[in-house]
């Protein structure tokens, strides 16, 4: 058998095939950043709700109690989730290190703001009366706890980097 040059339409395919990627690559570079402007786009509301919060403490302190302190710690923990989800798509800056989402640390502090929200929450329905409240606060508490306990388990094993 004779070895030369691979034939014409064999040359085309794999022609066609580079320029498949290269379109796939800007394709999913379109939608990342597609992608990171409506993230930013869906943290306005929570920024927005926590300005107001805010602006009404400043303007009426008397008026703070313990929901308007959860609702805004809940505002601001999810403005801050949803704008560095923004920001990794925009920059494009990933997690090569360990495949992860966010950092260790931003997915520690994620976790510990959304464990306290769960506490306040288990305080606000025990000071009210009302059973629905503690019992989401709890599941939102169990959840944290776990989570915390998988992030502790992958930086143990070496496959979370700091």
């Amino acid at each position: 058998m004779k070895v030369g040059k691979p034939p014409f339409l064999y040359r085309f395919r794999r022609a066609s095939f580079t320029a498949l990627a290269k379109a796939g690559r800007i394709f999913a570079i379109f939608f990342r950043l597609l992608s990171a402007a409506i993230l930013c786009a869906f943290a306005f509301a929570p920024g927005w709700v926590a300005f107001g919060i805010l602006s009404q403490v400043v303007a009426k302190p008397s008026e703070l109690d313990l929901s308007t302190i959860v609702v805004l710690a809940v505002c601001l923990a999810l403005l801050y989730f949803l704008l560095m989800l923004a920001y990794r798509g925009f920059t494009g800056s990933g997690r090569k290190a360990d495949g992860g989402l966010l950092p260790p640390w931003a997915m520690k502090v994620f976790v510990a703001s959304f464990g306290v929200i769960a506490i306040f929450t288990v305080a606000s329905g025990i000071y009210s009366g009302k059973w629905f409240p503690v019992l989401g606060g709890l599941t939102y508490l169990f959840t944290a706890l776990s989570v915390y306990g998988a992030l502790k388990k992958r930086q143990m094993r070496g496959k979370l980097v700091a």
